[in-house]
């Protein structure tokens, strides 16, 4: 300031302090602020983050992109150590998800790369678990749900021969209680145009149609999405149609375990679970149960013929032509 410093130069030097406590960042590009120290965050009551450094995982404590957090990273590693021995044979450090693709299509193809979409969908589940919620996952429970996920995948997506089903052979089906209404459901995916099918039908204690729609969604292709939407929807079409006790029966053995667990996910599909959870109290009975394929034919029929429309259908008594053959 000089040997003989204004007035006012001499109280904004004074003031320095009280200044400093009120003044904020504009961020800009962000290269300069300090994430924990510095007041940037404007809707915050100290304008500061104030949660404990403690809550990051260690990973943050390295430069952390993609590629690092689902596969160089050594606690990635602790699960793919538990995988297919092609991807096991990948397990170097790469170093970018490009180069590690392209290895694994040179090495083991769509099987390979389907396992590895799997796999490090859980892991970076696992990572923001333990960031958010602090807990922890072991390698061990990853590659166990991978691998069960991985099966439901193969199971929906494979090409089934024609069966001719009636209600005399039907397997895994099996008429509600009396005054009581059983719902199908089921979920077909179509992965080039990124949209679902739903298939819903219920039927009467006396093995009767008494409706059934076709629903049509623009959606993310994951099969454990896709049959979480389709038992959202369907207990959802039981109570427009104003049933009251009801059993609900799907083939994904996935989504109904999560249903009847009380674990919440924060996942897109654990969203969509709580949801459907919620929508269950408005009826005055219900219960949900898994069916094999087979005893799920006419739902999984009408979900695949509701991807070659662009608008939802409901028929009510009537049954539709492309479940002649198992109604």
């Amino acid at each position: 300031m000089g040997s003989r410093p204004s007035y006012i130069w001499r109280s904004i030097m004074d003031a320095r302090e009280i200044l400093k406590r009120g003044t904020r960042w504009r961020v800009g590009n962000g290269e300069t602020i300090k994430v924990w120290k510095d007041k940037w965050v404007p809707n915050l009551p100290y304008a500061k983050i104030m949660s404990p450094v403690r809550l990051l995982s260690p990973m943050a404590l390295e430069e952390e992109n993609i590629i690092h957090a689902i596969w160089n990273y050594p606690a990635a590693q602790d699960v793919w150590h538990q995988c297919s021995t092609k991807l096991q044979k990948c397990h170097s450090p790469k170093p970018s998800i490009k180069n590690l693709i392209t290895e694994l299509e040179d090495s083991g193809g769509k099987e390979v790369i389907e396992e590895f979409a799997v796999v490090a969908r859980r892991i970076w589940m696992r990572r923001n678990q333990f960031i958010f919620q602090q807990e922890f996952r072991s390698p061990n429970s990853v590659a166990k749900l991978a691998k069960e996920i991985l099966y439901e995948l193969n199971s929906t997506t494979l090409n089934e021969s024609v069966q001719q089903l009636s209600i005399q052979n039907r397997p895994n089906w099996s008429p509600p209680p009396e005054n009581t209404f059983k719902l199908n459901w089921d979920a077909a995916v179509d992965r080039i145009q990124c949209k679902i099918g739903i298939g819903l039908i219920i039927r009467d204690w006396n093995g009767r149609v008494v409706a059934t729609s076709g629903k049509y969604r623009p959606l993310f292709p994951d099969p454990l999405l896709a049959e979480a939407m389709g038992a959202m929807e369907a207990t959802c079409f039981g109570l427009q149609l104003g049933i009251t006790r009801i059993i609900l029966e799907g083939d994904s053995k996935i989504v109904i375990s999560a249903i009847n667990i009380r674990k919440e996910e924060v996942s897109a599909t654990g969203m969509l679970i709580e949801d459907f959870k919620n929508q269950l109290n408005s009826y005055e009975e219900w219960s949900i149960l898994h069916v094999r394929r087979e005893g799920n034919q006419a739902a999984h029929k009408l979900a695949r013929d509701a991807l070659l429309h662009s608008n939802s259908s409901i028929d009510m008594g009537i049954i539709p032509h492309c479940i002649h053959d198992c109604c």
